[in-house]
């Protein structure tokens, strides 16, 4: 027999005892048949061993049947809900399961529930970030520290001659952070150079501020102490060119130079024009025309030694002397690459006793044979 369930409230319902009515007439007419209640338990006994399975009720007769041996039917209001009938358990779903997402698959975020008809939001992922840390775009890096490198730089000078000052280039070892043309003017401006015989008559603490190349052009800025300079004009204008020649040689340039100090245009320093920029003057009319650029002044050479130089000689030909004092020790002659143009020089002094000495270069007048543009270096010879 099917129990009844009467819901609460409206009891009296017409609807509800006709539907009462019809689901006992249904129930009362349904009797297992034969052995159909032992092959009910069998099926339920194998569901529960892990059969895959499904048996499957169908029609109003498996509704009543179900009712019958169940009691599975809830009467609530006016709301008619079947229980789930018993079946085969669901395997959890794994990395093989063709429902499971793939490992490479980021994982769905959690939903929290809320209250209310509030919509569900994710959890938030955790971020990597450090609560305390700078964003990398507003994070500041500290400058580098200069590189402090060795070179070797060229420097002009003015040095006096039987035909008044010329320029005469050395070249200096230098340990800095400068820029090339930078250092070679801070040699020019501020360190003696190495043979007694040269000067610069730039004014005490003046400096290269920096030096800038671009558009055909090389702009120096020098210190405001260089306004300080005071010397003759014709002195001011071979200084100009010492400046000139260095900052050039040093960059491998012949583009003409502008002359600011302390970023400031200026007119004149000491007299020479430096309003526009200042080209290169002809060698012929700034350079010494005999140099000798090894060995250098002071140097210790060997008892025998090799002497080089530049020239712009008459016949291409240099003359030269050691001497001891006033005395002649040795002397003889080179011929230069080229003639009546600056090109280099060389020859080897034999066999000299030690001592102290001077080495001389010049050349003689083609005129009366007397000597021009001398060149000397003190040497010490082991």
């Amino acid at each position: 027999m099917v129990k009844q369930f009467t819901g609460p409230g409206r009891g009296g319902d017409e609807f509800e005892d006709r539907v009462r009515e019809a689901l006992r007439r249904d129930a009362e007419q349904v009797e297992p048949a034969g052995d159909g209640l032992r092959e009910i338990r069998r099926r339920t006994a194998l569901a529960a061993r892990g059969s895959r399975r499904r048996w499957m009720v169908t029609g109003a007769a498996g509704l009543a049947t179900a009712a019958a041996v169940a009691g599975a039917v809830v009467v609530s209001g006016n709301l008619v809900e079947p229980t789930a009938a018993p079946g085969p358990a669901v395997a959890p779903a794994t990395t093989d399961s063709p429902t499971a997402p793939a490992p490479s698959e980021a994982p769905t975020p959690t939903l929290s529930p809320l209250p209310g008809n509030a919509e569900p939001t994710p959890t938030p992922t955790p971020s990597t970030q450090e609560p305390n840390e700078t964003p990398e775009a507003q994070k500041q890096t500290a400058p580098p520290a200069p590189v402090v490198q060795e070179m070797t730089v060229p420097v002009y000078y003015l040095g006096g001659t039987t035909n008044g000052q010329r320029l005469f280039r050395e070249f200096h070892a230098v340990r800095t952070s400068d820029p090339r043309a930078v250092a070679a003017l801070n040699q020019m401006l501020g360190q003696r150079a190495a043979d007694d015989d040269y000067t610069s008559p730039w004014a005490a603490g003046s400096r290269a501020r920096s030096v800038e190349q671009a558009a055909g052009q090389i702009t120096v800025d020098l210190s405001g102490e260089a306004l300080a300079t005071s010397v003759p004009r014709q002195t001011a204008d071979l200084m100009v060119q010492q400046l000139v020649y260095t900052v050039q040689a040093a960059l491998q340039s012949t583009d003409p130079v502008r002359i600011l100090v302390d970023g400031e245009q200026v007119s004149e320093i000491s007299g020479s024009p430096v309003s526009a920029p200042v080209a290169r003057a002809d060698q012929l009319l700034v350079q010494a025309l005999t140099w000798v650029t090894t060995p250098f002044e002071g140097a210790t050479v060997g008892r025998t030694f090799r002497v080089e130089g530049v020239a712009n000689a008459f016949e291409a030909t240099v003359s030269w002397q050691l001497l001891d004092g006033r005395r002649v020790v040795k002397e003889g002659f080179a011929t230069a690459a080229e003639g009546m143009a600056f090109s280099p020089y060389s020859f080897r002094v034999r066999n000299v006793a030690p001592g102290e000495y001077t080495l001389k270069a010049y050349q003689q007048s083609a005129e009366d044979g007397s000597e021009t543009f001398v060149d000397t270096k003190a040497i010490t010879v082991k």
